[in-house]
């Protein structure tokens, strides 16, 4: 059962990040080439913004999540529905404080920072775009949380790939004919108001979860624990473009939203490689199974780096060549390789740090590792506010790379030493192999791609070429360092694919 829910989860992960980035990409040439750079920055800014209201959510999902591996287990459906039940509440006050904020935000945004556009049409953006968001917290964080836990992942993904799909649909085919952009964000966000009703109607029909009438609260512990862990996730996906939006212009955001889509895709595509881990991991623990968990565990932290530092090898050298193709207008200068490089190494060192994280949900050390979160949140936010006057958009990603080194140090530390029983050497053994790999690849990749192409097919080309490389060199070194641990993986891999119980 376990291994075909892993599957399941990490084949639906992988179709959804393509989904999301081709949404992505087409959705930011679009508004670039349609409306301007400075629209397409007045939009990042404004969804970055409107992210800040997880803040109260407070890493809450995380702790119920962990909350609910042992009733599952134990099929104490009781305790499921109080869990459950007691989340729901949670969440809708979460949803109303956000339509406070909204409103705050609606007042004081087109004041204090200068787009450039009158207020009614700054205004009208952020009651858009924030429709989805009230739509997920008011009718379906809760049922998003109890697939979650239940290792169903994929049941989130299918939902979310089909409203991608959609709404690429609709982009490519009546993008042309819309004139504003409030009507286009307005039918995309109306297409993703699905998401939370599909989930809710999906978790009733199959487990007839029927929360009205449950009555009893469930306390939940760590949820301020939580807190800081869910802070540090906001200030790194966030920050940079606050701090932008504050002491620089639109336009700078507009490049950085450029950059951050390409890397972050990178990241997207680790974290749903990962993703189907966290609930196995849990539901290992909660069976007492420790050898099981650390053979598990290193296996997979040993095919993850490596796989981590293949995608990332190819991103630095083929990043600036899609720039340039990508961007086709001339209302702003896309082109800063220093900048390019400093996010993707950023992202890079990120990436590591996930299964570590994955490991810190599943056994819930979340007030273990709080001191760390906020550390990481005060480094990235006071180091770019330094540097953001004198290097502009190289000095937010400097801010982001040291709070990266400084937190995924520390996540791989706490791991070893208090869930794993073992030294934090042998992981930094690990980062160290594959990231000697990572500096040869981009090396060598960078002798062989060039920064100019003639179009997409060659920049594929180059691509494939760039990962047979990556690959080469990678492979070669994990095997001399590790090979067990890769010859687990691909027998891992063949028992997987004939769904076998790990």
């Amino acid at each position: 059962m376990r291994s075909k829910k892993l599957l399941k989860t990490i084949t639906t992960r992988l179709v959804l990040q393509g989904a999301m980035l081709l949404y992505t990409f087409l959705l930011t040439k679009v508004i670039i080439n349609n409306f301007g750079s400075d629209v397409n920055g007045l939009v990042s800014s404004i969804t970055k913004f409107l992210a800040y209201i997880s803040i109260f959510e407070s890493g809450f999902g995380g702790v119920v999540q962990y909350l609910l591996y042992k009733p599952i287990a134990k099929k104490d459906n009781p305790t499921i529905l109080r869990i459950l039940k007691t989340s729901e509440k949670f969440f809708r006050k979460v949803g109303l404080i956000f339509v406070l904020y909204v409103i705050i935000l609606v007042a004081l945004y087109p004041i204090i920072i200068n787009t450039g556009f009158d207020f009614i049409f700054t205004a009208s953006l952020i009651v858009i775009i924030a429709l989805s968001t009230f739509a997920e917290y008011f009718f379906g964080a809760v049922y998003r949380v109890y697939l979650l836990a239940r290792q169903e992942k994929y049941i989130i993904s299918v939902i979310q790939i089909s409203t991608y799909v959609l709404n690429v649909i609709i982009i490519l085919t009546a993008s042309s004919l819309i004139k504003d952009v409030r009507i286009l964000e307005l039918i995309l966000c109306l297409v993703f108001m699905l998401r939370p009703l599909l989930q809710s109607l999906y978790v009733r029909k199959k487990y007839k979860i029927r929360l009205r009438g449950v009555v009893g609260d469930y306390k939940i512990n760590q949820k301020w624990d939580a807190f800081a862990q869910h802070i540090a996730s906001i200030i790194h996906r966030n920050t940079d473009v606050t701090v932008l939006t504050i002491f620089c212009s639109l336009t700078d955001v507009s490049i950085y939203a450029v950059y951050y889509m390409i890397v972050s895709g990178v990241t997207s595509l680790m974290s749903s490689i990962i993703d189907g881990f966290d609930s196995l991991f849990g539901d290992i623990i909660a069976k007492n199974e420790s050898e099981n968990l650390l053979k598990k565990f290193k296996m997979t932290e040993v095919v993850f780096l490596m796989l981590n530092a293949i995608f990332f090898s190819c991103a630095m050298v083929l990043i600036m060549p899609f720039v340039k193709l990508y961007i086709t207008g001339d209302d702003a200068n896309y082109i800063n390789y220093a900048f390019g490089m400093l996010l993707a190494i950023g992202e890079y060192i990120y990436s590591i740090r996930l299964p570590y994280n994955s490991l810190v949900k599943s056994v819930g050390h979340y007030k273990e590792t709080r001191t760390g979160a906020w550390i990481e949140a005060i480094i990235n936010i006071v180091v770019s506010c330094i540097f953001v006057n004198w290097l502009g958009l190289i000095g937010v990603a400097i801010g982001t790379v040291v709070a990266m080194i400084v937190r995924t140090v520390e996540y791989i530390i706490h791991i070893n030493i208090s869930v794993l029983k073992r030294s934090p050497l042998e992981t930094f053994k690990i980062v160290m192999v594959d990231t000697v790999g990572f500096i040869l690849s981009v090396t060598l990749l960078g002798w062989l791609i060039p920064m100019d192409m003639s179009g997409f097919a060659q920049w594929i080309g180059f691509g494939c070429l760039a990962a047979l490389v990556s690959v080469a060199i990678l492979f070669v070194i994990n095997v001399i360092f590790y090979k067990n641990e890769v010859r687990s993986f691909f027998d891992l891999s063949k028992r997987i694919m004939k769904r076998k119980r790990l």
